[in-house]
């Protein structure tokens, strides 16, 4: 008697690795028994969607998203492969070629309308909570801060300790699994399953009637299934039948389409990143508030209290009038000491200088933009460290 898997997100590590390992095997061994069926690992390939060509970081423009049926965030050239697909399907029930009963009759979509943006502001909200709870808790630790500078540098103590795990820049962020792949566009999930339970993925999925059928309608509409969960439609771009619903919609290859419907965060995140901080601290130290006077004199030490100097991150018309408060050659620090922390890379301290230096240079004789590359460079968001300990170099 065949042993159907049975493992979930919930069981204890080893437990879960022996029926991962059990599931992998059964469905290679479901493959080969259906000729033409092809399925993706989302899971293996947690990046789909979100680097391009050139193995770039890329994220979709939410202007050029387009809403199927008003449940799902995707694109124009998807949301017509998708509608096709639903048609067919429609079709086939009708003429009696696919069964009336089981999840693959008809494409009942879930509705997913949160957008990467949604999903980077709930987790900014989220970080900025654990800080002040971490760093700002008691009046003592609020009233050692300043100005600004100083403020910069508590934050950055608290993300030296999150960080890698927590990640702050939107890159790092986004091509984690803290960020969704939903929020690409690419793929869409039927009937509200929840992901990551083999025996649903067998019992309910891979032995139904329509198995077969749908299977093979996706891939001629240009979708995969996805192997640990077979309720999940991938978009194939590589497929012709995708790649003929990209040109339907005027996109003369998929280069061609990334290149108009994403764009590369780096530039985009720098600025978020001046804007969070000093929004932060505009916010937690308004006007009018003070902070702690200590004054040692003749053996005596006296408390008293003095106006914080004001700041409001508000009055600034543009961010690069915002960012000029304090200086690109501060904020560029700023960004790239997040962004090595992130990627927990062993530098020493004039190793750090040093490319903190070089990129300030971009910044002066070129632009800012050839900065920030220059830094994501070095400190690669998808490039993960094997480093097992904190990296000593300093703000």
């Amino acid at each position: 008697m065949k042993i159907i898997p049975r493992g979930n997100n919930q069981l204890l590590s080893k437990y879960s690795y022996l029926q991962r390992t059990h599931y992998n095997q059964e469905v290679d061994k479901f493959i080969r028994s259906k000729s033409g069926l092809v399925l993706i690992d989302t899971y293996d390939k947690s990046l789909y969607g979100k680097i391009n060509l050139e193995n770039k970081v890329v994220v979709p423009y939410l202007n050029k998203m387009t809403s199927y049926n008003g449940i799902v965030n995707t694109f124009d050239f998807i949301e017509m492969a998708l509608n096709d697909l639903s048609t067919k399907l429609s079709r086939r029930l009708d003429r009696g070629t696919i069964k009336k009963s089981g999840p693959y009759k008809t494409l009942d979509i879930t509705a997913r309308t949160r957008t990467w943006q949604d999903e980077y502001n709930d987790y900014l909200k989220t970080y900025r909570m654990a800080y002040e709870k971490t760093n700002l808790d008691t009046g003592a630790q609020r009233s050692k801060i300043e100005n600004l500078h100083q403020f910069v540098e508590n934050f950055l103590d608290f993300s030296n300790i999150a960080n890698p795990a927590s990640p702050l820049t939107f890159s790092k962020f986004y091509t984690s699994r803290l960020c969704t792949s939903f929020s690409t566009g690419m793929m869409v999930d039927l009937n509200n399953e929840q992901y990551g339970s083999d025996y649903v993925s067998f019992t309910k999925y891979f032995f139904d009637l329509n198995f077969d059928i749908f299977f093979q309608e996706a891939q001629n509409h240009g979708f995969l299934l996805d192997k640990h969960a077979p309720w999940r439609l991938v978009a194939n771009l590589s497929s012709k039948p995708m790649q003929k619903y990209m040109a339907k919609a005027g996109y003369v290859n998929m280069k061609d389409m990334f290149d108009k419907l994403f764009f590369n965060p780096v530039e985009p995140e720098f600025y978020e990143i001046v804007k969070i901080i000093s929004y932060m601290y505009s916010d937690l130290f308004p006007k009018h508030s003070t902070v702690a006077n200590i004054c040692h004199q003749n053996g005596k030490t006296t408390y008293s209290l003095k106006p914080r100097k004001g700041f409001n991150a508000k009055q600034f018309g543009t961010m690069g009038e915002l960012v000029e408060h304090m200086g690109y050659p501060f904020w560029i620090r700023v960004y790239a000491y997040l962004k090595a922390r992130e990627v927990n890379i062993h530098l020493t301290q004039k190793e750090f200088d040093d490319i903190v230096r070089e990129a300030q240079s971009y910044e002066k004789h070129v632009d800012i933009k050839t900065a920030l590359v220059y830094i994501n460079d070095r400190f690669d968001p998808l490039v993960n460290s094997d480093f097992n300990e904190k990296p000593t170099f300093r703000f």
